[in-house]
């Protein structure tokens, strides 16, 4: 089994992984066109510390409800106490894509799960995943969960809102035409 910590470059396994994953009649290009960037959290396990996604999904980070999760702190207030902790939201989705993605290649170097993802026909559904996934902190409101609390009284408000985000959006919804007119039912599905 390969064990992506230890490669110099991740880059190629995951491009057979992700050709493999868009190799579907149902996807509307199979080109794959990964994008890197590092993720300082695996600086000290990985010897290839980036973090690798298909152009769908830089497409995807772009939209403004993703965005905006770049000035949202990951911590809330605590990092007026601890200014080193400092990482976005979004950085925050992003590493949680990379690791569920990182699930999904361990796995696909099963055969047995392979051949039942093919057999029943389930490439779309997993990159749903992953897009569900890459959004799973999409609603939540500046100061994180601190404001949420303020706001609504509550905490956990963000994930019905992201929900609705995710589902309703139209920049969202553009993003997943783009890779398969079904992917949007797929997704509603996951939710």
């Amino acid at each position: 089994m390969i064990k992506l910590e230890n490669m110099n470059s991740k880059k190629e396994v995951l491009q057979d992984f992700f050709e493999w994953l868009y190799d579907d009649e149902r996807v509307i290009s199979n080109n794959v066109e990964l994008h890197s960037e590092i993720d300082l959290s695996l600086c000290h396990t990985y010897s290839d510390a980036n973090i690798y996604y298909p152009t769908q999904f830089e497409d995807f980070f772009e939209t403004k409800a993703m965005s905006r999760l770049g000035r949202i702190s990951q911590l809330g207030l605590a990092v007026t106490h601890f200014p080193n902790l400092y990482h976005s939201r979004l950085e925050h989705s992003k590493g949680v894509l990379n690791k569920k993605i990182e699930e999904l290649f361990y796995n696909y170097q099963n055969p047995l799960w392979k051949k039942y993802i093919e057999d029943n026909n389930l490439k779309l559904h997993l990159i749903a995943e992953l897009i569900k996934m890459a959004g799973h902190d999409i609603g939540h409101p500046p100061l994180s969960h601190a404001m949420e609390e303020q706001i609504f009284g509550s905490r956990g408000v963000h994930e019905e809102i992201g929900d609705r985000i995710m589902l309703e959006n139209e920049d969202i919804q553009n993003v997943l035409l783009a890779i398969s007119p079904d992917l949007p039912n797929i997704l509603a599905k996951l939710y």
